[in-house]
């Protein structure tokens, strides 16, 4: 399909979900069909970044696990900062998923951060908090958690993890 698991480095755009529809929709003989939800994906995305109003900030996406630190840097996290029209703090990074140390967290200057939990958001983002306390984005409370499913899920759970970020990323 879109290929955006296998890819190393992952596809950085929202493109892998809209073949994948098209591609589903071919192979399953309802071609109009998928035109039709593809054309509502590419409308909620465009809708979300809307309502940004031209705001850019500097966003991280992070996981933490046994006390560990990783940046979330390509696909999704990096389709999601793009197509909101925001600045991906960790674009430096050229793999999906990477561990870095706290140093490398501490020295970025996210206004945003952004802490997918597999569980427990409450956990990971207490955890999240303590390790990147010295952090603008901690300091201003401007940290929330998403689900993590959604991004392993992918397809159109990456549009629903999109306008979750959006209506977060209004709120500052």
């Amino acid at each position: 399909m879109g290929g955006y698991c296998a890819k190393v480095p992952a596809n950085r755009t929202l493109s892998g979900i809209y073949d994948d529809v098209d591609n589903l929709g071919r192979i399953f003989g309802v071609s109009e069909r998928a035109a039709t939800l593809k054309g509502e994906l590419e409308s909620r995305v465009a809708k979300a970044k809307e309502s940004l109003n031209g705001k850019r900030l500097r966003v991280a996406y992070v996981q933490s696990y046994d006390g560990k630190l990783y940046a979330l840097s390509g696909y999704p996290a990096s389709s999601i900062i793009d197509a909101l029209g925001q600045v991906n703090e960790f674009d430096d990074i050229r793999q999906s998923w990477a561990e870095i140390s706290r140093e490398d967290a501490l020295s970025r200057k996210p206004d945003v951060l952004i802490v997918a939990a597999a569980s427990a958001p409450d956990a990971a983002l207490a955890e999240v908090k303590k390790t990147l306390a010295g952090t603008k984005a901690v300091k201003d409370g401007h940290i929330f958690t998403v689900a993590e499913g959604d991004f392993q899920a992918g397809a159109v759970n990456v549009v629903n993890q999109l306008e979750q970020v959006a209506a977060e990323l209004a709120r500052l």
